[in-house]
C-alpha cells in the first residue's frame, strides 16, 4: 500500500489472492508500481482491499437483485468478464481494480487434490420450480403468495384467493405463532 500511496494511484479493489483464468497473456503491470498488475478476468476471490469509494460503486450498481456471485460479480465490474450477457446487465462498468503480483493468498486445496471441497465448483445451474425440495420456495419472487406489490408474504398471511390481508388480520395471526 506504500507504493500505491507514493503513486498517487486512485483505486478501488487490490486482490491479495484470487484464481487467474486467464494466463495466455501477462497482466500489465501498473506503472511506477513495482508489485501491482491491472488484472483480467478472475476466480476465487480470496482476498482483496476495497476502498470506501469502491463500496459504494459495487453497492450504487445494485447487484443485490441480480443474483450474480462475486466471482462474476467483480469482473464484470471492472469491465474484463467474458460472457457479454452479464456485462450487459450492468451499464456503469469503471471499477479502478487492481492485483498484488506476486499474490499474497492461495487456497489450502485446489481443484482435484487429496482434501479439497467445493459446494460450488461442480454446481449446476438450478431452474425447476416443479421439484419440491428441503427449501419449497414459498418465499420467492415467483411465489404465488405475493402482496399487492410483487413481494413475497410471510408462510400464513397469504389469504385465500390472493390480496394482502388486512392489518388486523395479520397481526392476529402473528399473535397466534
Amino acid at each position: 500500500m506504500e507504493n500505491v500511496d507514493r503513486v498517487g494511484l486512485d483505486w478501488d479493489l487490490i486482490y491479495v489472492g484470487r484464481k487467474r483464468l486467464q494466463v495466455k497473456q501477462p497482466e500489465r503491470w501498473v506503472e511506477g508500481v513495482s508489485n501491482l498488475v491491472h488484472p483480467d478476468y478472475s476466480y476465487w476471490t480470496l482476498g482483496y482491499a476495497l476502498s470506501l469509494q469502491g463500496a459504494k460503486r459495487l453497492l450504487g450498481a445494485r447487484a443485490l437483485g441480480k443474483m450474480l456471485p462475486v466471482d462474476e460479480y467483480l469482473p464484470v465490474m471492472f469491465n474484463k468478464h467474458p460472457r457479454e450477457e452479464y456485462m450487459a446487465q450492468f451499464e456503469q462498468r469503471d471499477l479502478l481494480a487492481f492485483s498484488v503480483e506476486p499474490l499474497l493468498l492461495f487456497p489450502t486445496h485446489y481443484t482435484g487434490e487429496p482434501g479439497y471441497f467445493s459446494d460450488t465448483e461442480t454446481s449446476t445451474i438450478w431452474d425447476d420450480e416443479a421439484t419440491t425440495t428441503d427449501w419449497d420456495r414459498q418465499n420467492t419472487q415467483r411465489s404465488s403468495k405475493q402482496d399487492g406489490q410483487g413481494r413475497p408474504m410471510p408462510p400464513g398471511i397469504a389469504k385465500e384467493g390472493g390480496g394482502v390481508p388486512s392489518p388486523s388480520s395479520a397481526s392476529n395471526q402473528r399473535d397466534e405463532l
